[in-house]
């Protein structure tokens, strides 16, 4: 492996040396392996190919989830997000128990324990960071979600970067269709398309930093218009927490701290 120092930065294949960026830096390798052109013909690489299709079916639900959370990942997210929510939907593919190899479905709602807890940034834990209780309770449709949290101190339950002057809660539902395998197209597609990567958010007023909130602090983002969701659909829930310093009553965000995970799946 090597690293690009010119001024040119390349991407792709030349005379033998693959270009490519991985983790903000441009690096390039020897090009080695089966051409593309093989892969998708030769028989002695169907299994590639069926692992392929099913990494395309992870990769398009992770998409679906992210396209929800997209303001506030820029902030609450780590640089392997995607990946890391890829795995977890490539896992609920292996527990698949139907379809083809290559084929299986990406059942969410029959699986979320997968993303239930997951950490948008995994070197900044939600939990580490926000200690206050709260709940979180689903409406009939599973259209919209309650966040209530209790009134609470921010120098005992806060964990707030320095510099911080006010935090905000931010409270999301994300629907998830379950995903299937289409003959046609070849590609992964969702059951539930006119529900599917439907989102809302709510979030809190600024609260100060330093003693009691002083009320409980109710959030509840829902989806409008209100779609009917399939019974394989899924809502998820998720929480954060934004902190802020505000100067000459201007707020501005902070680069640390920030954090959100996946509460619920409904």
């Amino acid at each position: 492996m090597a690293r690009q120092k010119g001024i040119i930065r390349l991407k792709g294949s030349l005379g033998g040396i693959t270009f490519y960026q991985q983790q903000g830096e441009n690096l390039s390798r020897e090009t080695n392996g089966p051409s593309k052109e093989k892969i998708a013909s030769d028989a002695n690489f169907r299994r590639t190919r069926e692992n392929n299709q099913e990494f395309a079916g992870s990769a398009a639900a992770g998409k679906a989830l992210r396209l929800g959370l997209q303001t506030y990942l820029d902030v609450m997210s780590d640089s392997r997000v995607t990946s890391s929510l890829m795995k977890q939907f490539r896992i609920m593919i292996n527990r698949a128990d139907s379809g083809a190899r290559g084929q299986r479905p990406v059942e969410v709602l029959k699986h979320k324990d997968l993303l239930i807890g997951f950490n948008f940034n995994r070197f900044t834990l939600f939990d580490s960071v926000f200690l206050a209780p709260y709940s979180v309770a689903v409406n009939t449709d599973r259209t919209a979600a309650t966040f209530t949290v209790p009134d609470f101190s921010t120098d005992n339950s806060i964990h707030y970067p320095k510099g911080a002057t006010h935090l905000k809660i931010i409270a999301t539902v994300s629907v998830i269709s379950s995903y299937e395998f289409d003959e046609t197209s070849k590609k992964y597609v969702p059951t539930d398309v006119a529900s599917n990567a439907h989102n809302a958010v709510s979030s809190s007023i600024f609260i100060p930093i330093g003693g009691f909130v002083g009320s409980i602090t109710e959030l509840t983002p829902t989806i409008t218009p209100a779609p009917a969701l399939l019974a394989t659909s899924a809502l998820v829930a998720c929480i954060g927490v934004e902190f802020y310093q505000m100067v000459a009553s201007r707020p501005y965000l902070l680069a640390q701290s920030n954090s959100m995970k996946i509460t619920n799946v409904f």
